[in-house]
């Protein structure tokens, strides 16, 4: 059993987002020296009280130069509202920064906000998640390539640097919407997961989902997010 913890970074009236980063910054650290195993950033967008962390990979590139053994996943890294290059060169450089440590998470997202903001119709979002994906796992694993999709495409492209981990670095897939879980058990790619989305029935029914459509031989992963409360005393 693995632990991590998850951070998306709000910002309250009273904070300066200067500070916050820093404290972010300053708590990978803690948790680097206290022996978590993985930190996980959100990506999120438009809502400075709930949310001041628009790149989670350009943090994760920060954090490593301050850490030397934690694992710098995102949680997730919203591919339908990217250029699937410009992603793919960000998260190698967050993996040579790190010496090989990053974890990709990916995902859709459910917010419209995001969608409206970065003018994407969210009605797109399955279709360029699955094409992003597959279009950076392409960039990382081949010298060159083509790609002729819907929304990227590419023509003998060589993508650089290429990540330190290989074939490429880790890559878990979001598994909130009853789509998404059969999805991820097709890619043979590990999800995460969480009650404060999905119901715990509703949660069990798809990881249920999930377990029984790996392919024959697969064993699953699956990351479970849960809120805990700390206090100092």
């Amino acid at each position: 059993m693995r632990f991590g913890f998850f951070d998306q970074l709000p910002c309250a009236d009273a904070d300066s987002e200067r500070q916050r980063y820093r404290d972010l910054i300053a708590q990978i650290e803690l948790g680097d020296v206290l022996g978590f195993d993985t930190v996980w950033l959100g990506e999120l967008h438009f809502s400075r009280a709930f949310s001041i962390l628009a790149d989670p990979l350009m943090v994760l590139a920060a954090a490593a130069q301050r850490t030397t053994r934690i694992r710098l996943g995102t949680a997730v890294t919203l591919l339908p509202l990217h250029n699937p290059v410009k992603i793919a060169e960000e998260a190698a450089i967050a993996d040579i920064l790190s010496d090989g440590r990053l974890e990709f998470g990916v995902g859709r997202g459910t917010a419209p906000v995001h969608y409206a903001g970065y003018e994407i119709p969210q009605e797109e979002s399955r279709e360029r998640f699955e094409e992003a994906l597959d279009f950076i796992l392409q960039a990382w694993t081949q010298k060159s390539f083509s790609s002729h999709g819907k929304y990227f495409r590419a023509r003998d492209l060589t993508v650089v640097p290429k990540p330190v981990q290989t074939p490429h670095p880790p890559v878990r897939i979001a598994a909130n919407s009853p789509d998404t879980f059969p999805l991820a058990a097709r890619r043979r790619l590990p999800i995460f997961a969480t009650p404060l989305i999905n119901p715990p029935d509703k949660l069990k029914e798809g990881l249920a989902v999930y377990r029984g459509a790996l392919p024959a031989g697969t064993r699953g992963d699956a990351a479970l997010a849960f809120p805990v409360h700390v206090t100092a005393s």
